[in-house]
């Protein structure tokens, strides 16, 4: 977990990002299924998880500039919370 606090452009810039990994992750999701050689993928909430690792993102980060809780987002259940809340 990082000490260093993110400005809300950096986390706001972070749930873009996520946003758009999201899409591109249900258009994968999409295309598997009309080919009908549908293959389980990594879970969103794993997805969600390695990103706001990668980018130094905390949770504390994204329940604040989200909405979504900090239990919520730590138990991996509020990934569909938290995609409502980019696209508000």
């Amino acid at each position: 977990m990082s000490d260093t606090k993110l400005s809300n452009a950096e986390v706001q810039s972070f749930l873009t990002d996520l946003g758009v990994l999201y899409e591109k992750q249900a258009a994968e999701l999409s295309l598997l299924r009309q080919q009908q050689d549908f293959k389980p993928i990594e879970s969103l909430a794993e997805v969600v998880k390695q990103a706001r690792k990668e980018q130094g993102v905390t949770i504390e980060d994204l329940a604040t500039y989200s909405g979504v809780s900090h239990m919520t987002i730590s138990k991996g259940k509020g990934v569909k919370a938290l995609f409502r809340s980019i696209a508000l």
